[in-house]
C-alpha cells in the first residue's frame, strides 16, 4: 500500500509507543497467578505431547513436529511463563523453538528464539537449567507454571492487587 505516515506522528511513534506496549505485554503475565492463567494451558500441551513422544504415546506416532501460529503477545506470554523473557520488544516475526530431544535414552529440551530474520535464532537457558535441560527437570521447573484446574483457578476470588505503574 505504500502508505506514509503523516508527520506530527514521528514525535510518538515509535520511540514514545515503545514503554507503553511493553507495559502492556507485562500487563498480561505481571505476576505468577496470570502467568499460570494465561500461558499454563499452552505450556501444559506442550509438555503432555513431549511425555507422549517420550512414552511413545503420540498419535500418529509418526509425528516429529508441532507447529503453532501466534501472536507476539501469545508468545511473550509463553516466554515470561518458562522465565525467559527479559522484557525485549517482540519483532512481528518473532518465533520461538522449543526442541524435544533424544540421546541415548536421555530426553531433553531446547529452547531457541529469533526475534529477528537479521540474525540465526539463539538459545535460550530456563533459570535452573542448562541450555540443554533435561525433560524432567524442565517438567520440574516449569510445573508450578500449569494451572491445576483453570477453570476453578480463573474465577474472580476478590484479592485484586493493581499492577505497578510503569516507569517514566
Amino acid at each position: 500500500m505504500n502508505l506514509i505516515l503523516p508527520k506530527w506522528t514521528k514525535n510518538y511513534y515509535p520511540d514514545k509507543l515503545i514503554p507503553l506496549t511493553l507495559y502492556d505485554f507485562q500487563l498480561n503475565v505481571y505476576n505468577d497467578f496470570l502467568k499460570r492463567l494465561k500461558g499454563g494451558p499452552f505450556l501444559k500441551k506442550i509438555i503432555t505431547d513431549m511425555l507422549a513422544k517420550k512414552n511413545n504415546t503420540l498419535k500418529p506416532e509418526v509425528r516429529k513436529m508441532f507447529m503453532y501460529i501466534g501472536h507476539d503477545s501469545t508468545i511473550v506470554t509463553l516466554m515470561d511463563v518458562m522465565h525467559v523473557w527479559n522484557n525485549q520488544m517482540p519483532n512481528y516475526n518473532i518465533m520461538i523453538m522449543i526442541e524435544l530431544h533424544e540421546n541415548n535414552d536421555e530426553w531433553n529440551v531446547q529452547i531457541f528464539l529469533r526475534n529477528t530474520t537479521e540474525y540465526e535464532p539463539y538459545p535460550l537457558t530456563i533459570p535452573g537449567c542448562t541450555t540443554i535441560c533435561p525433560l524432567e527437570k524442565f517438567i520440574q521447573i516449569l510445573n508450578p507454571m500449569i494451572p491445576d484446574n483453570w477453570n476453578e483457578e480463573c474465577k474472580v476470588n476478590g484479592e485484586y492487587k493493581p499492577p505497578p505503574a510503569p516507569l517514566p
